[in-house]
């Protein structure tokens, strides 16, 4: 994206500066952009989700509980993550459950965020275990907001 933009300075053969303020000028994103160097970032990125397990090598599920009141949501994102432990790990699903853990935006309007990950191989049987979890847990006309996304773009 950094290139992408960086693209759009100037204007016909004016040559344009682009100014990225970082806190790591020195990540290989950084430097792969600056010499616009693609090949160079996909190896690294593709190298750097290999070896944590990320997606493509792996499924990611983010399950985000949010509520005006930050107990019912802690409450409900412990539920859901109890049982899902209990049952992911009790029926052999090669999937670990990680959290629950304050959403990195913690707050978004009036609303807390809670969230547990799941990452592993995540096929049809997981997905319709974590459904029916969340379905008897959570009741739907509740105070929480369940939200869930598996592969998401970010964990924000």
């Amino acid at each position: 994206m950094i290139t992408q933009v960086s693209g759009r300075a100037g204007r016909g053969s004016e040559p344009g500066k682009v100014i990225i303020q970082t806190y790591n000028p020195k990540h290989y994103s950084i430097l792969a952009s600056l010499h616009q160097d693609y090949n160079e970032f996909f190896e690294k990125e593709i190298s750097m989700r290999k070896t944590f397990e990320y997606p493509p090598f792996s499924d990611i599920v983010n399950i985000v509980a949010s509520s005006k009141n930050e107990n019912e949501a802690i409450k409900v994102m412990n539920d859901i993550t109890a049982k899902l432990k209990q049952k992911i790990e009790g029926n052999g699903f090669d999937a670990n459950v990680l959290g629950p853990t304050q959403a990195p935006i913690s707050k978004i309007n009036t609303y807390y965020r809670w969230q547990t990950i799941i990452k592993g191989r995540v096929d049809d049987a997981l997905k319709k275990c974590v459904k029916s979890i969340i379905d008897e847990t959570y009741p739907k006309s509740g105070s929480v907001k369940i939200n869930l996304d598996i592969n998401p773009v970010s964990l924000a």
